[in-house]
């Protein structure tokens, strides 16, 4: 009888112990959230844009007329044990673990498939660093249920998304050269919009440090962020991918080396929807631009004008 007694009471502790536990991770709300807004950080965006706006509709996008999940909403399933996110957030966080690889090594092959999957590495750190970031800033020490191999924190996330951006290789080898990956038009629009949203989300980020007035924010902080240099190599880099697109779109068709005649061009003349899928990607990586202005009237962040062309 007394074993019986000692039995209940082990399984009602352990019942209270779980309950606690489910409740303490469905009661994690996060009640400070930088505004949806453009990013005007060195340079402003080129469309009126919120920040973050592709992959995430807004850091909040609560409310009974809302479409999409925002970055609150997101972190909130996540702690309220929601298998579907848990499994996705796990992947992506697995994900973030690797580095941008140089896609010359090896074969053709090899060299497009990394250049998609080096474009999904930066998305994915992109992503990692702005939740762990606003975890922080809303005081949540709980770690996030089923979560695994998260960086330790927010400063090592947001580290490892500026040393991926800069590296040489992702300015001017993985993502500044069409032919890597126009042979094979899937995995060139999915290289293209996985870079896209992970500008987005990183300009997401300047905006979010920028809303608690951190150091790094500026530059002189203490160059967490990309300092105004090194962010327009990034924008104009991308500018190029599209622009490669746009240049490629456009260019008069040929038929063995020989120009076909009344000017058509290489979209009119494809099969299947290969122009459709670059046009759409496009469109979609102009969302991320950014500009600056000089002087009187409007100039593109880049050297020349030609940004205006994509629009």
């Amino acid at each position: 009888m007394r074993g019986l007694r000692i039995l209940c009471r082990y399984f009602l502790a352990l019942g209270i112990l779980i309950i606690s536990t489910v409740c303490a991770y469905s009661q994690v709300t996060l009640d400070s959230l930088p505004p949806n807004g453009m990013n005007h950080r060195f340079y402003r965006d080129v469309f009126h844009m919120k920040r973050p706006g592709l992959s995430i509709n807004g850091f909040d996008n609560g409310g009974d007329n809302s479409h999409g999940y925002g970055l609150k909403q997101i972190i909130e399933k996540l702690y309220n044990s929601d298998p579907v996110e848990q499994k996705t957030f796990q992947d992506i966080v697995n994900s973030a673990r690797d580095q941008v690889i140089n896609p010359n090594y090896g074969s053709s092959e090899y060299s497009i498939r990394q250049v998609e999957s080096n474009s999904q590495i930066l998305e994915n750190l992109a992503l990692v660093a702005l939740v762990q970031y606003i975890l922080y800033k809303n005081s949540v020490t709980t770690p996030i249920p089923g979560i695994s191999n998260l960086p330790t924190s927010y400063e090592t996330a947001i580290d490892n998304l500026h040393d991926n951006f800069l590296k040489p290789i992702t300015w001017y080898v993985v993502y500044g050269n069409g032919d890597k990956t126009s042979d094979d038009p899937v995995k060139w629009t999915r290289s293209v919009d996985n870079y896209a949203r992970a500008i987005d989300l990183y300009l997401a980020l300047e905006n979010a440090l920028g809303y608690f007035d951190e150091n790094d924010y500026t530059e002189t902080g203490t160059s967490r962020l990309l300092s105004k240099i090194q962010k327009y190599y990034l924008i104009d880099d991308f500018y190029l991918k599209v622009k490669d697109m746009h240049n490629y779109e456009y260019k008069l068709a040929t038929l063995y080396g020989v120009k076909l005649p009344g000017g058509v061009r290489n979209y009119e003349i494809e099969d299947g929807n290969r122009p459709l899928n670059i046009f759409v990607s496009m469109g979609y990586g102009a969302l991320t631009l950014q500009a600056c202005d000089y002087y009187t009237g409007f100039q593109s962040g880049v050297p020349d004008d030609s940004l205006k062309k994509i629009h």
